[in-house]
């Protein structure tokens, strides 16, 4: 199952009809691999949108504290 995703979605929630098994949901992460999915505890599939440049400058400024 692969998908393409709008440029200006957010995070959204894929409706499916039935739970997927983990071995579905690692073909779908696999089959998808430039897409962030999670998958919430009820079994929801979340597709996270990629970070942008100021939370990518965030993650780095954290990871230079933590080096440091």
């Amino acid at each position: 199952m692969q998908f393409e995703l709008p440029d200006d979605l957010g995070a959204a929630t894929l409706d499916v009809e039935r739970r997927l098994s983990d071995d579905e949901y690692f073909e779908l992460c696999a089959s998808n691999p430039d897409v962030r999915i999670e998958r919430e505890p009820r079994g929801e599939i979340v597709i996270m949108p990629p970070t942008g440049f100021e939370s990518g400058c965030r993650n780095s400024e954290i990871a230079a504290q933590l080096t440091n």
